[in-house]
């Protein structure tokens, strides 16, 4: 079988995964790294053996019929993932696939128009636990009336410095950053079916993006809450509670998420101690790489299922959070278009 020529663009941390998964992958021939003008793509060109550029360069090109791996600032993902598919190669995009709702239909568009697939990297959804973990609460899905997400996720005032801070460029703080994975997680293991959304952003630091977010989406099943929070001292978690008449589902961890079903006497146990044992790094980047690598060219649905139209759901909520907080926490019907009203995340207070 003939190796998917292949480009990474972006080689931060997010970009260096990517890279390290597509030059391990037996399928893929990685054949360039791009990066900005901070040299992270030439030291991780060096490291890996492959030739690295800056985007301006004239020495690469989106290659045909390969794949291209956009982990670009969030401004940068839709022309590039755009430029990926009208090249005609696959793409595979970290989250966000795009900063807003029209971007994300654009994107959607020119998939079907070039018959190009488009992977999303919710990597938290990558690990056999999780398929088990899904497959129990989409028995159950009806009887899910409420879903309870928190996030806490520790990040110095440096963090913020670079783009990650610029509300131009990311798009977001924590919701459209961070909190996506733990929404999204939560969305594709239930189910549930969001109806519409309301939200509050809080700005605590001095920072241009929202380091806070509480929110509610009511589902066709009953109610999701979210609670997510980035701060220089916050000891790291991440708890999902799914509840249900006779049970209540747990699911802990980011990195890689495992699971427990206990009753209501036991909650705060089982969390506690699936959290004192946490795993640091999971599979991560590289079983989303080769899912999708093995889905692409066998032409069959993938096994995490991160494709354009199965991460809708969670895109489609963050949008419709951000808008409900430019009208001061008013219901907002998920999947609507009104990106004039968009929030500058600057203004978070």
């Amino acid at each position: 079988m003939t190796a998917l020529p292949a480009v990474v663009l972006g080689a931060g941390k997010s970009g260096t995964q990517l890279a390290q998964a597509l030059h391990s992958h037996p399928f893929v021939d990685l054949q360039a790294i791009v990066g900005g003008c901070s040299g992270s793509a030439a030291d991780l060109g060096r490291h890996l053996g492959v030739a690295a550029f800056s985007e301006s360069d004239s020495g690469w090109h989106m290659p045909v019929g390969g794949i291209v791996a956009v982990a670009s600032p969030h401004d940068r993902h839709v022309p590039q993932v755009l430029a990926g598919l009208t090249a005609g190669s696959d793409v595979l995009v970290d989250k966000p696939v795009a900063n807003n709702g029209l971007g994300f239909d654009h994107i959607a568009a020119m998939s079907a128009a070039t018959g190009r697939r488009v992977s999303c990297g919710m990597v938290q959804r990558c690990s056999p636990d999780m398929l088990d973990c899904r497959e129990h609460l989409r028995e159950r899905r009806d009887q899910i009336h409420a879903v309870a997400v928190s996030q806490f996720l520790r990040r110095d005032p440096a963090y913020y410095a670079g783009w990650k801070g610029d509300p131009r460029v990311a798009g977001g703080g924590v919701l459209l950053n961070q909190a996506i994975h733990a929404v999204d997680l939560a969305l594709h293991l239930t189910g549930v079916t969001p109806v519409t959304a309301r939200a509050v952003l809080r700005r605590a630091r001095p920072i241009r993006v929202e380091d806070h977010v509480h929110a509610t989406v009511e589902t066709e099943q009953g109610v999701l809450s979210l609670t997510a929070t980035t701060c220089a001292a916050v000891e790291e978690s991440q708890v999902i509670r799914v509840f249900l008449p006779t049970e209540t589902v747990v699911i802990v961890g980011s990195e890689t998420p495992r699971w427990r079903r206990v009753t209501s006497s036991s909650v705060e146990d089982a969390i506690a101690e699936l959290a004192a044992a946490p795993v640091p790094f999971g599979p991560g980047h590289a079983a989303w790489v080769d899912d999708a690598v093995q889905a692409w060219l066998s032409r069959t649905p993938s096994r995490y299922a991160c494709e354009l139209e199965h991460v809708r759901a969670s895109h489609e909520v963050v949008y419709a959070m951000y808008e409900s907080a430019a009208l001061d926490g008013a219901a907002v019907p998920v999947g609507t278009r009104a990106s004039s009203r968009r929030p500058d995340p600057s203004d978070a207070s």
